[in-house]
């Protein structure tokens, strides 16, 4: 019932997350950072009870902050978190651990698949460690459930489980879900813990809206690359890198890791291992791109034992930990164009969509771009406004025959 005081509710929360087992420290830091905040709009809203329509508000502020470049990804993510936990503790009286523990402790039976599943070698690294977290919050779900081993569970059991990833996740989250139980399960067949893999249930189509995304256009292109201060160490490189991207459409983790040795001078390539799909793709190096490079390997680069090409300006001189590196410096390149940035990927959906406005195949532009299935290089056709005119029909014959005419 929304009736409880607010200040109330956000402390009981506390209590069930330290009761979780939750450390206090960080219980008391997420308090301060995403629940005191919750407790200061309702009352700034002259509500001193938790109101649905007040979180409402406040869910949508959160929204409206991320979408202006005030909070990141992380923190809209906490935020968020904090409000369905307090309007779930409202609803029921308890939180639902489910989804999205890390520190709770799982009988020895659950935790020694779980460290199998971590050696497992027919799976690389990042794919074991997707398992592992779809895994591990599948098995807290079952202990709730009462299912202290796997014995108990059928496929009524798997089915519930599904339908209550539904609460919370969109269809996308719900297939992904359903992708990596298929694999824990074949794993756990293998493994005699199950005498069922259920592979018929998890062949079951799970609908995926796909939303156009968007990709920067050759205007803004041109003016980030013109924004960019050539003659300093730092600009040498980001230039170098923006104009990477902008012509190979390489994803920010693959140039944020390539190296040195990645780089084919005397034939004119670029050959790497892509850090998504394992994959090899070699892309030509064009000229421009070629003197950027060089440009800042002989004039800027820092002295630096990294077989990394690009490299922190600034102390610690050390490579790129991530992919996030390149996309924050292209974000920092828009800011000083005054453009909207929304993320170094925008890029290579420029070159998907040109590469279909130019009539070039979608085999060629996949191939190009790397992807191993079709349906992702598929969606540029969506972007490919000159020829989507085409298609377009008319209204000759089926004029409206009444209301406003032109």
């Amino acid at each position: 019932m929304d009736n409880t005081n607010i200040s109330t509710l956000a402390l009981q929360v506390v209590d069930e997350m330290l009761e979780a087992g939750y450390k206090p420290n960080s219980v008391w830091n997420v308090y301060i950072f995403a629940y005191a905040p919750i407790v200061r709009f309702h009352h700034q809203c002259g509500q001193t009870r938790f109101d649905r329509q007040t979180m409402s508000e406040y869910t949508q502020n959160v929204e409206t902050r991320f979408e202006y470049g005030e909070i990141g990804r992380g923190s809209r993510k906490q935020l968020l978190l904090a409000a369905r936990r307090i309007t779930q503790f409202n609803d029921v009286g308890k939180i639902d651990w489910g989804i999205g523990v890390k520190h709770l402790q799982l009988p020895a039976y659950y935790e020694e698949i779980l460290n199998e599943i971590l050696t497992c070698s027919i799976w690389k690294e990042s794919v074991r460690r997707s398992i592992y977290g779809h895994a591990k919050r599948y098995f807290m779900w079952l202990l709730q459930e009462g299912h202290a081993d796997l014995s108990s569970v059928n496929i009524w059991v798997l089915r519930k489980y599904m339908l209550s990833c539904t609460d919370h996740m969109k269809c996308h989250g719900v297939k992904s879900v359903r992708d990596y139980l298929k694999r824990l399960y074949s794993h756990l067949y293998d493994s005699g813990y199950i005498l069922n893999a259920y592979g018929h249930f998890f062949s079951i189509r799970i609908s995926v809206a796909h939303k156009i995304q968007p990709a920067v256009s050759k205007d803004e292109l041109a003016n980030s690359l013109t924004s960019i201060n050539k003659n300093s160490a730092s600009g040498k490189r980001d230039y170098a890198i923006i104009l990477l991207g902008i012509v190979t459409g390489l994803r920010a983790v693959d140039i944020s890791n390539l190296k040195l040795r990645d780089i084919d001078w005397a034939n004119g390539e670029i050959c790497i291992a892509q850090s998504k799909t394992g994959k090899s793709l070699a892309l030509p190096l064009t000229v421009d791109v070629g003197r950027a490079i060089q440009d800042y390997i002989l004039n800027a680069r820092p002295q630096c034992n990294s077989e990394n090409v690009f490299l922190r300006s600034v102390a610690p001189i050390k490579e790129f930990t991530s992919g996030c590196a390149v996309a924050d410096i292209y974000d920092a390149v828009c800011s000083k164009a005054g453009q909207a940035h929304n993320g170094f990927h925008t890029i290579r959906r420029a070159l998907g969509r040109d590469l279909t406005i130019s009539g070039v195949s979608v085999t060629t532009t996949a191939q190009i771009l790397g992807h191993v299935k079709l349906d992702s290089t598929k969606q540029y056709i969506s972007l490919d406004s000159v020829h989507l005119k085409e298609c377009a029909i008319d209204f000759k014959g089926i004029e409206p025959q009444s209301g406003v005419r032109s």
